[in-house]
């Protein structure tokens, strides 16, 4: 066995090949006493040479280093891969983390804090990727929202506004994205009635000559039609009268899922009907006049009745 010489810094034994015996109870001794004088030695001269290049240190750089840790960050690596992980149960090591540890630590009752410890981390990195899908989602959409509620400036009335404009088609072609054979048909008859004006008397003629070419040319032009998904619309609160704003949509890939909102229609003032809102239409026809229509889908009461009633049912 040869013995380096010791600095102020390390003592190191080396052990050549050739050198190794077996052990026997009085030599495993020997050799356990010669390894505890070592580290006697090696924590004498620590303690002597470290106020010594500390102080230096300061003098130089402004900076105390009289502790084990600035030293330690270096055997770090090497320290888990060989004895595990610190008393901490993770490889972070610093005064950040010791902080982290005691509060969690806190949190415990104090017995058997092992798999507390790992719970409470494991619902910390849980709450944190959550918040991190949230901040991510609301980014997100609210970039959408701003796209889809891009209203027109040029509303025919200030009661609604429509936004998320499509481009301009036909009466035909928006008959064949929603599949039903009659709507172009439907939609010339309303407009129609929509432009006529109250029922007139025999006498005026001529007035009705006019709107009977009004009504021919709309059957046989083929208007323009601009498709909005959003409509703004402002009403007044029969509860307090003060003046109030909503937004309803009817888009069929409202941030990957259908939205077609409910509305009221007034069509019998005894009665409240509701509806689903299926298309917002702005019609352009010949003469220039723009004309805003909402497709709605009536909803019919129900008949059912449950077999158990409740209160208010």
């Amino acid at each position: 066995m040869i013995l380096t010489p010791l600095s102020c810094r390390k003592a190191a034994v080396c052990v050549e090949k050739e050198d190794f015996i077996p052990l026997t109870e009085d030599l495993e001794n020997r050799g356990l006493a010669l390894v505890k004088a070592i580290l006697k030695i090696r924590d004498v001269l620590l303690e002597v040479a470290l106020p010594i290049d500390a102080d230096s240190v300061k003098d130089q750089y402004g900076k105390d280093f009289r502790y084990y840790k600035q030293h330690a960050c270096a055997h770090g690596i090497p320290d888990i891969e060989d004895k595990g992980p610190p008393a901490g149960y993770s490889t972070r090591l610093g005064e950040g983390f010791h902080q982290e540890v005691k509060e969690a630590f806190n949190q415990t009752n104090f017995k058997n804090t092992d798999s507390q410890l790992a719970r409470l981390d494991e619902n910390k990195e849980a709450f944190a990727r959550i918040r991190m899908a949230i901040n991510k989602y609301d980014a997100l959409h609210s970039v959408a929202q701003e796209e889809d509620d891009m209203f027109d400036e040029d509303a025919s009335d200030v009661q609604w506004t429509l936004g998320s404009t499509l481009k301009w088609t036909t009466a035909e072609q928006l008959q064949q994205d929603l599949k039903d054979k009659n709507f172009a048909a439907k939609l010339r008859v309303f407009l129609n009635d929509f432009m006529v004006d109250p029922p007139l008397q025999p006498h005026d003629m001529i007035e009705v000559y006019c709107n009977l070419v009004k009504f021919i040319l709309t059957l046989l032009t083929h208007f323009q039609i601009k498709p909005h998904r959003c409509i703004r619309l402002k009403y007044q609160s029969c509860v307090n009268w003060t003046e109030k704003m909503d937004i309803l949509k009817c888009n069929p890939n409202f941030h990957n899922n259908r939205r077609y909102d409910h509305v009221p229609v007034n069509d019998k003032p005894e009665d409240l009907t509701v509806a689903h809102l299926v298309q917002l239409l702005r019609c352009r026809l010949p003469d220039k006049s723009l004309h805003d229509i909402a497709v709605v889908c009536m909803l019919k009461p129900s008949k059912w009745v449950p077999k158990t009633k409740w209160a208010g049912c």
